[in-house]
């Protein structure tokens, strides 16, 4: 793991200094989406997660969000996500979900302590910081929701873009 130089960008308080580094494979229970996640993100997670209670499996790892879609450039009517849950075991899953293998992926990323009104600024922060240190970020955009509840922390997570 590497920290990048935020140089004079200034860092806000709600954020921790931007790394870069590998993320493992991850395999995970997913159930899609589409549209504004702040509506549906929940009850499909909390279902996932009861599927998982039901089979006997613990979660291992964070609940997680991947977004396909820049919500500013397609309208949050439009964007499409996956709820995930990591697991080890092998099971069957309910219905409209998937064991998905994320492949292990180099990510830029800052950990936001504060609310998710807080995402914006947080995003533009972290793609300065890897602009000005010459990353070059794509999408999708994982977060990953270490605490929930009254004072959220999630760690933003961009992929880095392989140099051709």
């Amino acid at each position: 793991m590497e920290i990048l130089k935020a140089g004079s960008i200034e860092k806000p308080k709600f954020c921790s200094n931007v790394t870069r580094k590998t993320r493992p494979e991850i395999k995970a229970v997913t159930i899609s989406g589409k549209g504004d996640p702040m509506l549906t993100f929940d009850e499909k997670a909390a279902r996932v997660h009861r599927l998982l209670e039901e089979k006997g499996v613990k979660p291992a790892g964070h609940t997680f969000g991947i977004y396909y879609l820049n919500r500013g450039e397609v309208g949050v009517e439009n964007v499409e996500w996956d709820a995930c849950i990591p697991i080890t075991d092998e099971f069957e899953v309910g219905e409209g979900m998937k064991v998905k293998q994320f492949p292990e992926t180099e990510v830029v990323a800052t950990t936001l302590t504060g609310g998710y009104d807080l995402i914006g600024p947080a995003l533009k922060y972290l793609e300065s910081v890897a602009q000005a240190n010459g990353v070059r970020t794509k999408w999708p955009l994982t977060e990953v929701y270490i605490e929930e509840g009254e004072k959220p922390v999630t760690e933003l997570q961009y992929f880095v873009e392989k140099e051709k």
